[in-house]
């Protein structure tokens, strides 16, 4: 998981690098990941919204905190946003865009389906995407 986050750490991320919680980071491993990206600098987003400026112009980046556990999760935090923000949705499965009323997001990007990565777009048209990774499922850091 270091060498993961250090190898991050060198990517330039201009409005900084963001980062939600999957499945498998339970336990130790939750641990280690957690004090990895504060060594780092990533930036978790657990039912939390952050603005990424550029210029005047911005976008409201939200990060999803275990997206299984609807009963402590269930309410997503877009509810709270304006209709007139753009609005991305960091979440681990997209299941959740499914599950949840995730009003006022624009896009949600969603992993946990491995081989595939899903875009789900929740533009009142819920759509999910399947994008075939270009690259084998190994890259080694």
């Amino acid at each position: 998981v270091t060498q993961l986050f250090q190898a991050l750490k060198t990517v330039e991320t201009p409005c900084g690098t963001y980062a939600v919680m999957g499945n498998h980071e339970r336990g130790q491993a939750d641990s280690l990941a957690r004090k990895a990206m504060q060594e780092t600098g990533v930036h978790l987003l657990e039912h939390k919204v952050d603005t990424l400026w550029r210029g005047k112009e911005y976008i409201l980046l939200c990060g999803i905190r275990n997206p299984f556990d609807l009963k402590q999760n269930g309410v997503s935090p877009t509810l709270a946003l304006r209709e007139e923000d753009f609005v991305l949705m960091l979440v681990h499965t997209p299941d959740y865009v499914e599950d949840v009323n995730v009003a006022h997001t624009d896009l949600a990007l969603a992993g946990h389906t491995h081989g595939d990565k899903s875009v789900c777009s929740a533009d009142g048209h819920r759509r999910i995407f399947q994008i075939r990774q270009p690259f084998p499922d190994r890259v080694e850091v």
